[in-house]
């Protein structure tokens, strides 16, 4: 006797949809890290090149101020960014990204 298949894709469409939200999600929080690194390092070493003018706080995007530091100690300075859960503006301490950068004075 043969069994009807009317409907079996349906069913697998359903069953892998989960799997890949999970895989998509997963891939934009990497892609969320890597641009605070990113921005990080730029913004360490904006401010290790222009010492006490806050152009490190000028190279970081205006959604990764929140949480953020920017310190400076001689020619280093170190900028600390937290990294978005999903959307930027959702945020935990757990998650930072920590860049430093050291121009030697010439």
């Amino acid at each position: 006797m043969r069994k009807s298949q009317s409907g079996a894709a349906s069913v697998e469409v359903l069953g892998i949809f989960p799997l890949m939200a999970i895989a998509a999600l997963a891939g934009w929080q990497i892609l969320l890290a890597a641009t605070c690194a990113t921005s990080a390092e730029n913004a360490a070493r904006a401010a290790s090149r222009a010492v006490n003018t806050g152009a490190g706080w000028n190279a970081l995007p205006g959604w990764m101020h929140k949480g953020s530091s920017v310190t400076l100690s001689g020619e280093t300075a170190t900028v600390v960014v937290r990294v978005p859960i999903i959307l930027p503006g959702l945020t935990h301490d757990a998650l930072k990204v920590r860049r430093t950068a050291v121009l030697p004075a010439w």
